[in-house]
């Protein structure tokens, strides 16, 4: 019901569409291939004054990207799909604009309680789940402002079609890919401005990988394939492909390579 990408047919014939729950899955998974990473991992687990992240963090950071495109969910933008619609809407300005806006209460309750916001404050100490939403949101590479231009008619519920229940059976799908995101217990994020500016650049960054239609196709190659199990095979093999995952690289390397292997300079 609710798409996330969109694309011409070969030939011209007609748009396909990728659902918006896949997308998101397929960003969440590029996150978590990110992180298997131990440089990139340990990066970010230094911003967060972590000496390293649980496979239990990982899979936290993994539901808060998989967040990062619940703004999609509105209707405005979801008339994109007709190109004669009008009165259409982006997805970042009109999520934020939800957030401390008075005249946007109600549907700030709903946001809230969709992606069950209660609970995802506990994963951090205070306002830090907040942040780390806003990091996910402003993925498109610029601070987005809080607040402005709020429209409550994109936000109603239009046919069959609710962008709150959209929201809430995204969550629902991100419990059940990451469950150990949601054990108790755990020691929490901090709210520190280093540790969500680098995770917004990780959030762009798998936002782009996942976004690549050489690596993530819009129809499941293998029919009945469950779409995280073909995500996650899906992320690493992108990762190895643009360099990113250098270990298959690295074993076809000699015990001692030399530097001339790499260069036609002397050492």
């Amino acid at each position: 019901m609710f798409w996330g990408k969109l694309r011409a047919r070969e030939g011209g014939l007609g748009i396909e569409s990728l659902s918006l729950d896949d997308h998101c899955c397929d960003v969440a998974a590029c996150v978590e291939a990110l992180l298997r990473l131990p440089l990139i991992r340990g990066m970010l687990a230094a911003c967060a004054e972590f000496a390293d992240f649980t496979p239990a963090h990982v899979a936290r950071l993994c539901v808060f990207a998989g967040l990062h495109d619940i703004g999609k969910f509105n209707n405005g933008f979801q008339r994109k799909a007709d190109p004669a619609a009008r009165a259409t809407a982006g997805h970042v300005r009109e999520l934020l604009a939800i957030c401390n806006c008075d005249d946007g209460r109600n549907e700030t309750f709903k946001l809230c309680d969709s992606i069950s916001f209660d609970e995802l404050e506990t994963w951090g100490s205070p306002e830090t789940a907040f942040y780390l939403m806003c990091a996910c949101f402003a993925h498109h590479g610029q601070p987005i402002p809080i607040g402005m231009g709020f429209r409550s008619d994109i936000w109603k519920e239009e046919g069959k079609r609710d962008p709150f229940q959209g929201m809430a059976g995204l969550m629902d799908k991100l419990r059940r890919w990451f469950p150990e995101a949601f054990q108790p217990g755990l020691p929490v994020f901090p709210a520190c401005p280093e540790f969500q500016h680098a995770f917004n650049g990780l959030v762009t960054l798998a936002d782009w990988i996942a976004s690549d239609t050489r690596f993530f196709p819009f129809i499941s190659e293998i029919p009945g394939e469950d779409r995280l199990t073909m995500a996650r095979r899906k992320a690493k093999d992108a990762l190895g492909y643009i360099g990113i995952d250098i270990h298959s690289s690295a074993s076809c390397l000699p015990a001692n390579p030399g530097f001339e292997m790499i260069s036609c300079f002397q050492a």
